[in-house]
């Protein structure tokens, strides 16, 4: 991202300058223990009682929601809601971006699904993602501030807990590209049915542009309101999709090596980096988007082989 000043944050988000409206920046945390070097201190909700340390690691200004948690001389924005300004920041950050934007979501398997696609990106540009599982309202804002002016692809994983959510995700991102893992019953209680969960991922698909790619499950059980939702080209993934599995053998390890049918003549091994045959399903949705953003299916596949996945996914520890 390109160096900001405090004022010209508080010009992006109609907040006010207290100490020095020339501090400047080269990205956002918030977290006062992971802080990067020359970041602005977002303080999100309780983060407020850690704005003293942020400025003892070294933060030039903070982005904060009141000032009486600022130390004597400190620089700050000021603003009526820091989570709705993070919003804006990465919006104002993401219009300067030259990076190809990819787009993930579903009920299950997000993380995993952004690590492969990124990954499998990684073969051919240079790519920046979501750490973690960093999904929400300051977590994908936050992977947005933190994009290299020279990325080439950015992976994004957008989560909700409501209709409307993910809309208001795509706006700030702008995704050319939209992955659907699939639709189960995670956070019904706030979609009231596996239908209004459908609806509510669509929105991703529904922001895509005509030129863009949609790749959902062939097999999902709302595949037609999925479909529906863009006016994208729609890819599909497993049995009877677009793109599919021919074959799914277990290595020593319970690691699966599949054959994937990535496109007309195109069929390419690809063994998954941890245990998990419905995996595969995942990392041909990776090796799609991959092709579509111009890497190689060869290319693709290594990379998915060498992915590093996100902790507490799949994970093997053995006691004795």
């Amino acid at each position: 991202m390109p160096r900001l000043s405090a004022r010209e944050v508080a010009r992006i988000c109609d907040g006010m300058v207290t100490g020095d409206p020339g501090a400047e920046c080269g990205g956002f945390g918030a977290d006062t223990r992971s802080l990067p070097a020359d970041s602005a201190f977002v303080a999100i909700r309780s983060g407020h009682a850690h704005v003293p340390e942020a400025f003892a690691a070294g933060a030039p200004f903070a982005l904060v929601e009141r000032a009486d948690c600022l130390p004597a001389g400190a620089s700050a924005v000021v603003v009526g809601d820091v989570t709705a300004a993070l919003g804006l920041l990465a919006a104002h950050v993401r219009s300067g971006l030259g990076a190809r934007v990819v787009g993930i979501t579903g009920s299950v398997g997000k993380t995993l699904t952004k690590d492969f696609i990124a990954a499998a990106l990684s073969s051919g540009m240079k790519v920046h993602a979501s750490p973690r599982n960093f999904n929400n309202d300051w977590g994908m804002p936050l992977t947005v501030l933190s994009c290299p002016d020279d990325a080439q692809a950015l992976v994004v994983e957008l989560g909700a807990r409501g209709p409307g959510e993910i809309a208001r995700l795509c706006r700030i991102v702008r995704p050319h590209v939209g992955v659907i893992t699939g639709i189960g019953t995670s956070h019904i209680e706030f979609f009231g049915s596996r239908e209004g969960i459908a609806r509510s991922k669509s929105e991703l698909l529904a922001c895509l542009p005509a030129a863009g790619l949609a790749v959902v499950s062939a097999s999902d059980d709302f595949l037609d309101v999925l479909a529906e939702s863009t006016s994208a080209r729609v890819a599909t993934v497993g049995p009877g999709g677009h793109v599919g599995a021919e074959r799914v053998d277990l290595d020593e390890s319970g690691h699966a090596v599949a054959i994937l049918r990535a496109g007309p003549g195109v069929k390419v091994q690809v063994r998954l980096p941890l245990p998990g045959r419905p995996l595969v399903r995942n990392a041909a949705m990776a090796v799609r988007v991959a092709m579509e953003l111009g890497v190689g299916a060869e290319e693709a596949a290594a990379g998915i082989a060498g992915a590093k996945p996100t902790g507490w996914r799949m994970e093997t520890t053995q006691f004795g």
